[in-house]
This record gives C-alpha cells, structure tokens and sequence, in this order.
C-alpha cells in the first residue's frame, strides 16, 4: 500500500513546481492532470505559489513559471 502524504497540500504545492521545473512554462490544465486535481483546486495552488514568489504568471500567454527564489534558497550556506 502507497504511503500517502500526510499533508496534502505540500505534495500539490512542490509536485507544481516539479512539474514546471521539468517540462517548462506550463498551463493551468497541464498542471491540475499532472497533479490529479480539478481546476479550481490547481488555481489555488498556483495563486499560492505565486504569493509566495515561487511563480510567476505570464499575462500573455497564461502559462506559469518559475521565479529565482528557489535557486536563491539553494545558493544560501549557513554561517
């Protein structure tokens, strides 16, 4: 039996942002089929996301992003 995650939404908010790392800026539906989620629910997890500065969104385009914040949290070394 698949250990589940015990909460949920951290498995949808780094699961997002996997999926952007690894296939590009992406749309709205990519990201809730990659999840497994309706679109509503995949909205707030990228409004989310994008109030914590880990995404943007393209006006353009709609598609979403990633900003430089994790790279920056990746570069920091402790004193």
């Amino acid at each position: 039996m698949e250990e589940k995650n015990p909460i949920q939404v951290a498995g949808r908010l780094f699961g997002a942002l996997e999926y952007i790392a690894e296939n590009g800026p992406s749309g709205l539906m990519e990201i809730a089929r990659f999840l497994d989620i309706n679109k509503s629910t995949a909205r707030r997890v990228m409004r989310s996301l994008i109030y914590m500065d880990y995404v943007r969104q393209d006006p353009e385009s709609g598609k979403y992003y990633l900003t430089e914040r994790l790279l920056r949290i990746a570069k920091r070394r402790p004193d």
